[in-house]
């Protein structure tokens, strides 16, 4: 199955940036369910944890990894969250 996989700075903060991200990963999301494919998106300075992100009607999980880019590699990151399924 073919997915999207999204790398984000973070999203639940109120600026500019994370909103135009929570947009992307909306528009990416959508693009996905309409042609049967997956999304894994993951952030990686917002707390921890799997987390719920809404934009308009469209409702998708989002899991942070805070301080993780200074663990391991932001690669193994995005690539470790494309085969994990959330």
């Amino acid at each position: 199955m073919t997915s999207i996989v999204g790398l984000f700075t973070d999203v639940l903060p109120a600026g500019g940036v994370q909103r135009a991200g929570r947009h992307v990963a909306a528009v990416c999301a959508k693009f996905a369910s309409g042609r049967g494919m997956t999304t894994r998106f993951l952030s990686l300075n917002d707390p921890r944890g799997l987390h719920t992100v809404r934009v308009g009607s469209l409702e998708f999980p989002f899991p942070a990894m805070r301080g993780a880019r200074f663990n391991m590699p932001w690669r193994h990151c995005a690539r470790r969250g494309a085969i994990r399924r959330w």
